[in-house]
């Protein structure tokens, strides 16, 4: 699968002002390709995280991190869609048969 835009794992290939701003001398290689330390600068981090001013910005920026909840079908509805499938018609239908 190929890429397309900014590659946010490349200091400054983001749209992210900051990790532009912290990179200071120009375009730094891929992430990959730099030192713990080094990545922690880069994007203006630490091994304990973000600071909480912009943990703060980016769940006002991006919203929550986390899946939205989706509405459950009941377990009947569940066990009959388990029989409207074709192939499970003609298996019932086959052992319906040989019965």
């Amino acid at each position: 699968m190929m890429r397309t835009g900014a590659d946010p794992l490349v200091p400054g290939g983001g749209s992210d002002a900051a990790v532009e701003a912290t990179s200071g001398s120009g375009p730094l290689p891929p992430v990959r390709e730099l030192a713990a330390g080094e990545v922690f600068a880069a994007l203006g981090t630490s091994r304990r995280g973000l600071p909480a001013d912009r943990a703060r910005a980016g769940l006002e920026r991006y919203a929550a991190n986390e899946m939205p909840r989706t509405k459950r079908r009941p377990v009947w509805r569940q066990l009959g869609a388990q029989f409207t499938d074709l192939f499970a018609v003609v298996l019932v239908v086959a052992s319906g048969i040989t019965f």
